[in-house]
């Protein structure tokens, strides 16, 4: 339990320095192995995406093959 609820402190806090740098609400997005574990955990909202890369991927692809 110490390591997912320290890495979803940690995001919660690496979010608010971020957004009190830059001034502005930021989006964010956890991806791979445990982050679906993590961002249940976390106090904002972050949205997970498993397939991000594939999806990234899969558009390059159509981009670089399209007729």
């Amino acid at each position: 339990s110490g390591m997912i609820f320290g890495t979803a402190c940690m995001l919660d806090g690496l979010c608010d320095r971020i957004e009190a740098e830059i001034g502005e609400p930021c989006t964010v997005i956890a991806t791979g192995g445990l982050a679906g574990m993590v961002v249940e955990h976390c106090r904002r909202k972050i949205e997970f995406s498993d397939m991000l890369l594939l999806d990234g991927l899969k558009i390059i692809w159509n981009k670089r093959h399209a007729v």
